[in-house]
């Protein structure tokens, strides 16, 4: 029986909501609540880019503190360590696209 990996997965304080995918990319929408944090990771295989659709969001990109607020951007390429928190008393919300997909639809065919 195949997996739905379309189903929203709650991890703690996170809504990982699978949009679609294709070799080329893997688009979820991700939901995090006041407080919430992903420490600093690496992606190999993967550039990510982030959508935020509501809040502020705080990025570490490479060491450094990029802020983004509704409708801004940010693309983090393979290979740079970069980490995400929310630093807020709001919840956050982004649309965030794996190019190529690689094996992240996996994870979630995995935690389904």
């Amino acid at each position: 029986m195949p997996v739905n990996v379309f189903k929203p997965i709650t991890m703690g304080a996170e809504v990982f909501t699978p949009v679609m995918y294709n070799e080329d990319k893997f688009v979820m929408d991700w939901t995090m609540n006041a407080g919430g944090k992903v420490p600093n990771h690496i992606h190999e295989y993967s550039d990510e880019h982030f959508v935020v659709r509501k809040g502020t969001v705080n990025f570490s990109v490479n060491g450094a503190l990029v802020v983004k607020r509704v409708g801004e951007e940010l693309f983090v390429p393979k290979g740079v360590p970069h980490g995400i928190s929310n630093a807020t008393s709001q919840e956050i919300r982004l649309r965030v696209t794996y190019s190529p997909c690689a094996d992240v639809h996996r994870m979630f065919e995995i935690l389904s």
